[in-house]
């Protein structure tokens, strides 16, 4: 039996591999993981769209539903010269004002004043203040502080049409205006649009106005107090 030194020459069934062959598997090792990290680069990528888009219908479907929760809540106030709830509501094809009840469900009888328009840096807003009192002569306004609620943001453009009887009367049509009419429109229509590229979408949000009688209101000849409701 002989034995090997350190300088004997192996055997065909023990040989090891060439600096080409480990050259060869070093360079395909990193071509392999130079795939794998694109792929997950792109991955994360997809996912950050994906999450991107998600948010971006998230805040369209609460916009909407603030909006039409909103609208619902219209709340008349009795004018002492006439006797009668009005329904004070003035809307322009680009911005709409009117009195309704807060989502605030502690004060189902409280006042609230809300102004919808998109800003001049293309943030669509809804403005809230309390009410406290109304003065009918003057028509001036005691304001609680007004509060604003970012309901999206990048808007290109703000249309709002009112569907009801004209001032001129006649069948009910959509108008551009509705103001000083005593009574809401049968529906309105609120399209909001967004810049080219934007992923997000804002279906035609339709909403039929419905009105909560205020009946813890005091009446004068001159002012509307609604002071102990809020």
């Amino acid at each position: 039996m002989t034995r090997r030194t350190a300088f004997d020459a192996p055997s065909p069934g023990e040989r090891g591999f060439t600096l080409i062959e480990v050259l060869v598997g070093l360079a395909l090792t990193g071509m392999a993981a130079a795939m794998l990290l694109s792929g997950l680069h792109f991955a994360g990528m997809a996912a950050l769209r994906l999450r991107g888009e998600s948010g971006g219908a998230d805040q369209v479907v609460s916009a909407q539903r603030l909006l039409r929760a909103t609208l619902t809540r219209l709340k008349p106030i009795t004018d002492p010269r006439a006797m009668a709830p009005t329904v004070r509501m003035e809307g322009e094809g680009t911005r709409v004002r009117f009195f309704a009840a807060p989502l605030d469900r502690d004060a189902p009888d409280a006042l609230h004043q809300y102004q919808l328009e998109r800003t001049s840096d293309g943030r669509l807003i809804l403005f809230d203040a309390g009410m406290r009192r109304i003065d009918v002569r003057r028509e001036g306004m005691r304001v609680e502080g007004w509060s604003a609620t970012l309901l999206a943001d990048r808007v290109t453009r703000l249309s709002l049409r009112y569907f009801g009887v004209p001032p001129t009367g006649g069948a009910p049509a959509w108008q551009d205006r509705w103001w000083g009419r005593g009574q809401p429109p049968q529906l309105i229509a609120v399209r909001v649009d967004f810049p080219p590229g934007d992923a997000r979408i804002w279906p035609d949000l339709l909403v039929r106005p419905g009105t909560t009688m205020n009946t813890s209101c005091t009446t004068s000849d001159s002012a509307i107090d609604c002071g102990s409701n809020l």
